[in-house]
């Protein structure tokens, strides 16, 4: 099972993916249209989102995505035999790469809400985190940095791309 988010036409995604993807043999019939705000919906139905969103600076909250950011693509992906591991770790990784020209550049984008460790993993340096948590958190990473080195500065509250404290 695949399960993605694309904004824009579906006719248009249809055919991007039976040019690069013919064997997902995708149909207009397996994709349904809605706005970015009902993918959010979609995706967790516990979360709502407001357009005042974007009535805030970036730096107002950690999530810095706004004005400007056209497309959330959300890429999940499952199966149930380990053996495909591989087979399946490579077909996201080559639809991933596929999809580089149309997602954000310079600095390229991440929401914190769909866990990428493919952008790396850390959660002992800061610097080593900067790599990943630029791409989440924009300007807001060294912020963020300082209050998990106020309120959790033994970093007992982790994972693979959890802000990790400074040094002190």
């Amino acid at each position: 099972m695949f399960e993605g988010t694309y904004l824009g036409r579906k006719n248009e995604l249809v055919n991007k993916i039976a040019n690069s993807f013919p064997e997902l043999q995708m149909e207009s019939a397996n994709c349904e249209e809605m706005s970015w705000i009902e993918t959010i919906a979609y995706f967790d139905n516990n979360i709502q989102v407001s357009e005042l969103t974007n009535r805030k600076p970036s730096n107002a909250t950690p999530f810095p995505h706004r004005a400007g950011t056209l497309f959330n693509i959300h890429y999940n992906i499952s199966w149930s035999e380990s053996c495909e591991d591989d087979y399946y770790l490579k077909w996201m990784r080559d639809l991933y790469q596929y999809m580089e020209p149309y997602v954000s550049h310079s600095p390229r984008a991440a929401y914190i809400n769909f866990l990428d460790l493919d952008l790396g993993t850390s959660h002992d340096s800061v610097e080593e985190a900067r790599v990943w948590g630029e791409k989440y958190f924009g300007a807001n990473f060294d912020r963020l940095v300082d209050a998990k080195t106020q309120v959790d500065p033994a970093n007992n509250f982790n994972n693979p791309q959890s802000i990790p404290p400074r040094c002190v």
